[in-house]
């Protein structure tokens, strides 16, 4: 074959099939060697490397959009570095993204981050960590953020506590000698209705004035009340014993060296010859005693049946106080 000058030869046709073969110098030897094998299994380093493709390859880098950069792995786009810095795993905007500046976003649908070591840490290295969270089709809107200070936000929602039982646990702080738990698990607001009947035999019939009502907040199993109660009629026909208020929204605990616990009555009309002085939630029960004075200094004690009128507008009472549910 004739010398000849590099530019004068004809051009090859690209893309290389990988076959071609160049003439490299081995033990002082001219050999030929493939165009595939003239980096393969070789360290390669270069200033830089641009890919050329938008199209997915089945492993490696492409070009997905405008100054953005694309990694797929069997063919199936896996990582995106976006024109403005964002950095996308998993499908595309659906789980993880990392933004540039201080912020960390947890951005989608997706099902999460898992690790499959011991630890998986995410942080900021300066500023908030923002969690975002959309629906199909709408932007992104911030739900939760932990300050560099280590202090969590919620920007429009609740702290939601998926299995009963569990809940803030403050066991951090100190504690008393008696102490037996520092899990706060509940909080519950509502109303409940209180009902005039005895602790023995009912009443045949009671008719309550529009006006009765009893209101009640549950902080762990601390439970709140307050009520008030207004009959306009009471048929008492073959009643015994002790005239109560049942209805209290939770069974209160039992005792530990006491049987009840008191309960304030702010205001009573409408009792025949005596009215109620202050009245007491019964340990194991969902019923309130009331008790009264015989003498203006005299003890406490029960209130009888005969003390319960029977017309309109009778037995007004309003009461609030604090027990403990079972």
């Amino acid at each position: 074959m004739a010398d000849a000058k590099i530019s004068g030869l004809p051009a090859s046709i690209t893309p290389l099939a990988g076959t071609e073969v160049l003439p490299v110098v081995q033990s002082g030897v001219t050999k030929q060697v493939s165009i595939a094998n003239v980096t393969a299994g070789r360290e390669v380093s270069a200033s830089s490397f641009t890919p050329s493709s938008a199209t997915i390859p089945t492993n490696g880098l492409f070009l997905p959009a405008t100054n953005a950069v694309g990694i797929a792995t069997n063919s199936t786009e896996k990582m995106r570095i976006t024109a403005t810095g964002v950095m996308y795993l998993g499908s595309l905007g659906t789980n993880l993204s990392f933004t540039n500046g201080s912020a960390v976003d947890i951005t989608g649908s997706g099902t999460g981050i898992a690790g499959n070591g011991t630890n998986l840490t995410l942080g900021a290295w300066d500023g908030p960590m923002v969690f975002q969270a959309g629906n199909s089709g709408s932007a992104l809107v911030e739900r939760m953020r932990i300050s560099s200070a280590g202090n969590v936000s919620i920007a429009n929602g609740n702290l939601v506590i998926g299995t009963a039982g569990k809940g803030i646990d403050f066991s951090a702080d100190g504690q008393a000698a008696g102490m037996t738990s520092e899990l706060l698990d509940d909080y519950e607001e509502g109303t409940w209705t209180p009902v005039l009947t005895t602790n023995a035999t009912d009443f045949t019939s009671v008719t309550y004035d529009a006006a009765v009502y009893g209101l009640y907040t549950k902080i762990g199993n601390v439970i709140h009340i307050q009520g008030m109660m207004r009959t306009d009629a009471v048929d008492a026909t073959g009643a015994t014993g002790l005239p109560i208020i049942s209805g209290l929204p939770f069974t209160a605990s039992a005792g530990t060296g006491f049987r009840d616990v008191p309960i304030s009555i702010s205001r009573v009309e409408g009792f025949v010859t005596n009215n109620p002085s202050s009245a007491a939630v019964f340990e194991n029960t969902t019923q309130i005693y009331i008790q009264y004075r015989t003498t203006s200094n005299g003890a406490e004690t029960y209130l009888p049946l005969a003390a319960i009128g029977t017309g309109a507008d009778n037995n007004i009472m309003y009461f609030a106080g604090t027990y403990t549910a079972a």
